[in-house]
């Protein structure tokens, strides 16, 4: 029988890991995401983060946490190095699905990393991505009123009664497209003996709940996702005037549906409509 004496052990710890999650398949995304993380006291020093079969994205090497990295991982060495690092990941998707974004973290994190009480970290679509259908789909080109500028990095919720809210944010330009699963039909039916009077699924149709938020900032270099989403609550209006605020849209089985401020008046042939969403900030005045 041969004995085998153990000399010395070796463990290594991964001080951070997180997956991300795309709210419209429902599934982790771990391909064409590229991720990178520096600590926010050299941000020279740059460290891709390296994927697992489990699509989470881990890190090694990272400044500053290399004893950490070869402690023992047990409970006592956990109380005794408690997150104290601040770094900064940046997320890109090379296949431009998804919005970039910078999400500032402070390390180490035992576990896969929990944003807003999540075992993942959310993505947001572009409003050039694909989607496949059938899907519900809200577009729209946002526009600050107050400071005459694309409302970039605002965010819209959208929902109908008993549903879960559906969330979008607009890139640089202030255009956003927010893609979900359409809701369950109403009154749905073929027009057989057992559902008389049912309506088709081509007619369905939705009445959208909406709300909105933009805080006025710099359209420069990418976002911080915390502070993207502490924005403040902001009224997107229905006409030019700024008269009527926007708080609800009907959304037709089939088809997208375009958020539009309506113009103040037009004639024939000119379109009742803006080409923009107006929205004004919290305070500020109609």
């Amino acid at each position: 029988m041969i004995s085998i004496q153990v000399l010395e052990e070796l463990a290594l710890v991964q001080p951070f890991g997180l997956r991300f999650w795309d709210q419209v398949t429902q599934s982790v995304v771990s391909d064409g995401l590229v991720v990178t993380a520096w600590r926010s006291a050299q941000p020279q020093v740059i460290t891709p983060a390296l994927l697992n079969r489990s699509g989470v994205f881990s890190f090694r090497n990272l400044p500053g946490l290399r004893e950490i990295e070869n402690g023992a991982g047990d409970d006592d060495f956990w109380r005794q190095h408690p997150p104290q690092f601040d770094f900064v990941v940046e997320v890109l998707d090379s296949e431009n699905r998804f919005l970039p974004f910078h999400l500032p973290v402070r390390l180490p994190v035992r576990g896969i990393y929990q944003f807003g009480g999540q075992p993942f970290v959310p993505l947001y679509s572009t409003a050039a991505r694909t989607v496949a259908t059938p899907m519900a789909i809200i577009r729209a080109q946002l526009y600050d009123a107050v400071h005459s500028v694309p409302a970039a990095w605002a965010v819209v919720d959208a929902y109908v009664d008993g549903g879960a809210t559906v969330r979008g944010i607009a890139d640089s330009r202030g255009q956003v497209l927010v893609p979900f699963p359409f809701p369950e039909p109403q009154g749905f039916g073929l027009g057989s003996p057992l559902r008389p009077g049912g309506i088709p699924l081509a007619g369905q149709t939705w009445q959208l709940h909406l709300a909105f938020a933009h805080t006025p900032g710099s359209t420069d270099g990418i976002p911080d996702l915390t502070q993207v989403l502490r924005q403040a609550p902001a009224t997107a209006w229905d006409d030019e005037l700024l008269s009527t605020p926007l708080t609800s849209a009907t959304l037709s089985f089939g088809g997208e549906l375009v958020l539009r401020t309506r113009a103040a008046a037009a004639s024939p042939p000119a379109s009742p409509w803006l080409s923009t969403l107006l929205i004004t900030p919290a305070g500020s005045p109609p």
